[in-house]
């Protein structure tokens, strides 16, 4: 189901989508930041328990891709000392004339806020230290940093976002449900308001 915002929708990535994501992945925009598998990275993450894949949507088109993971799903993960239920996101803005629009801050913030929603306490990211651009647009969505990590991509800023009591006092995601050893996503049809694995991305 989809995830809606007054500006924004973020839709489970499908099959079909993947051609889209590969021309997004080869802009040189991206393909600075988004370390790791690529492609390949995502198609995995379709069926990863641990990670949800997004396509951002703004007035009914796709502009980006967001994903969430939990890194305490993940043996090993260097997130691990994070607290229990935080969650991780990784972003991208896909059409490079959309770039240093504000849309970046803004469709995380929504993104984010819903998470919170749905129980998560913490929310991290880690853009490249030398990434002002996605570091700036992070701190617009609320994010502060927590310092510097060394991991399997190089050395990476990590930041976090808290949940406010406020933030969770009335969830509206109904939350993960296991049924015959699969898991179904119950997303709301409410709004966030107005107001992105890789470990390098852009906003």
């Amino acid at each position: 189901m989809r995830l809606e915002a007054p500006a924004y929708a973020f839709r489970p990535v499908a099959a079909a989508d993947l051609p889209l994501l590969a021309r997004w992945l080869a802009e040189p925009h991206v393909a600075e930041w988004w370390h790791g598998d690529g492609l390949a990275e995502i198609r995995a993450a379709i069926a990863d328990p641990s990670t949800e894949p997004f396509l951002v949507e703004f007035g009914g088109e796709p502009i980006g891709y967001i994903q969430h993971y939990a890194p305490h799903l993940e043996d090993g993960h260097p997130y691990r000392d994070q607290p229990d239920g935080t969650l991780g996101i990784d972003q991208f803005i896909g059409p490079p004339d959309l770039v240093g629009r504000g849309h970046g801050s803004c469709f995380v913030t929504a993104f984010v806020e819903e998470l919170f929603r749905r129980g998560a306490p913490r929310v991290v990211t880690d853009p490249d230290p030398s990434n002002p651009r996605a570091i700036r647009a992070y701190e617009k969505a609320g994010f502060v940093r927590l310092g510097f990590r060394d991991t399997i991509f190089g050395r990476v800023l990590l930041m976090a976002r808290d949940a406010r009591k406020d933030d969770r006092a009335k969830p509206l995601y109904r939350g993960l449900s296991h049924r015959n050893g699969s898991i179904e996503r119950s997303w709301p049809d409410a709004t966030a308001p107005e107001t992105g694995r890789s470990s390098y991305k852009q906003a």
